[in-house]
């Protein structure tokens, strides 16, 4: 029996191919940031699948499907049926998941599922920690301490991805002794655009940590 080439077949949806590589290179599928939005072409991701050569390197599409996920584990189940359904595409389960920021929690999830399965894919984690929540009873990290609200966590997490997890720290000091309905998102996120980002990079930043707030939200 003869493996279809893989190029005849259809792609499977919510899987984006960022570089082709070799048929029968390891397969390198890449976890998006809480903004869903690391796939695009100016993404680090990209010039990191050229630099894979001979693998070939997908993209996780944060799509409509994967919008209506309420939680980290319903996320990570959605993804690896597409994961399934791409490895049997290509006749080899043969893989490793590459996590940068919120996308490491998923990877890691994927990693744990897969190990259920017999396998055991390489792992890298770019720009964050696995555990979600993490019960530390930390300011300095997510999950230490009771749920800000999706707003509010996507920005200290933009900041702490910045190294600024001292100031993180302090901000959820501050905001945990406020009544919720008193707590103002837009202006946590203001000052963390401003204190983040160059002037010209701060309309984009600002629309990638509104849209990180509503998923982490619905993912909470």
């Amino acid at each position: 029996h003869v493996m279809p080439d893989v190029k005849e077949l259809p792609p499977v949806p919510g899987v984006l191919t960022l570089h082709k590589g070799a048929d029968d290179g390891m397969q390198v599928y890449f976890l998006h940031d809480m903004d869903g939005d690391a796939f695009n072409e100016r993404s680090a991701f990209s010039a990191l699948a050229e630099k894979l050569d001979v693998c070939r390197s997908c993209a996780l599409v944060y799509d409509e499907e994967a919008q209506k996920c309420s939680s980290v584990g319903e996320l990570a189940q959605l993804y690896m049926g597409r994961l399934f359904a791409d490895s049997q595409r290509r006749g080899s389960p043969r893989c490793a998941f590459v996590g940068y920021g919120f996308g490491c929690i998923v990877a890691h999830l994927l990693a744990l599922i897969s190990q259920q399965y017999g396998l055991h894919p390489p792992l890298v984690l770019i720009d964050s920690e696995v555990s979600y929540p993490s019960g530390t009873g930390s300011t300095d990290r997510l999950g230490g301490y009771d749920w800000l609200g999706g707003d509010f966590e996507a920005a200290l997490f933009f900041a702490r991805s910045r190294g600024d997890v001292q100031w993180a720290a302090e901000e959820v000091r501050v905001l945990s002794a406020i009544p919720a309905q008193q707590r103002d998102a837009k202006e946590v996120r203001r000052r963390v655009v401003e204190r983040i980002a160059p002037a010209d990079a701060r309309a984009d930043l600002e629309r990638r940590c509104t849209e990180a707030g509503r998923n982490m939200e619905l993912l909470h």
